[in-house]
Formats: structure tokens, sequence, C-alpha cells
């Protein structure tokens, strides 16, 4: 064993369970699912969301932090009050967020490539 790395344990419990269910019926599993109609109207309500908070000052926070984050500089405290709704648009509303998602992925990528080569 190399010094500064921890072993690791498994342990598994002496308590075991079984639940029995009764089987999907057809009607639970055409429930389980988004209809390609239902995709299509997120997509656009998504893209309806998104332009309208383009101008926002929501929208030019983000495209700040972004700019910080893959400049590797400082990032300004920013409080935003409005309540306007972004979670998963950020890469709509600001192409800098974009960027920086697409930088980040194409070097994780390369990162895991590297290791499962060595």
């Amino acid at each position: 064993r190399e010094r500064g790395k921890r072993s690791k344990l498994v342990r598994f419990s002496e308590y075991s369970s079984l639940s029995i269910i009764d089987p999907n019926t057809s009607e639970d599993k055409g429930n389980s699912w988004y209809t390609k109609t239902e995709i299509d109207i997120f997509k656009q309500n998504a893209r309806q969301t998104s332009k309208a908070l383009w101008k926002t000052r929501t929208a030019t926070a983000m495209k700040h932090i972004a700019k910080s984050a893959a400049n590797n500089t400082p990032q300004a405290n920013i409080t935003i009050h409005s309540k306007d709704t972004i979670r998963g648009l950020e890469h709509l509303i600001a192409p800098e967020v974009s960027k920086l998602l697409m930088t980040k992925r194409r070097k994780t990528i390369a990162r895991v490539l590297k290791v499962q080569q060595n």
C-alpha cells in the first residue's frame, strides 16, 4: 500500500428486503415518457423564455461570471434581486456561458482520455 492512500471498504447489510409490485400496465408505460409534442413544447418555451431574458440584468451578470470563470479572474459579488427563472437556460441567455461550458467539456474529455491511455 502506497503512503497517503486510504483503503476503501465496502460493507453489506445483514438485512435485506424484497418488494413485490404489480407489473406496469400499458397505460403506466405510456405515462412514463413525454410525447414528442410535449418535448417540442418544452423546447419552444425554453427558447421564448431565454429570448425574453436576453437583455436583462440577470443575463448581463451571467455574461460577467462566464468571462471571469473563463479567464480565471476573481468574480465580483453579484446579487440578483429579480425573480428571473433561468435554471437550465444559462447557455441560451448568454453565449459566453455556452462557450465556457463547451470549453470545460472539451478539457474534461481530453483529461479522461489521457487518464484512460495511461
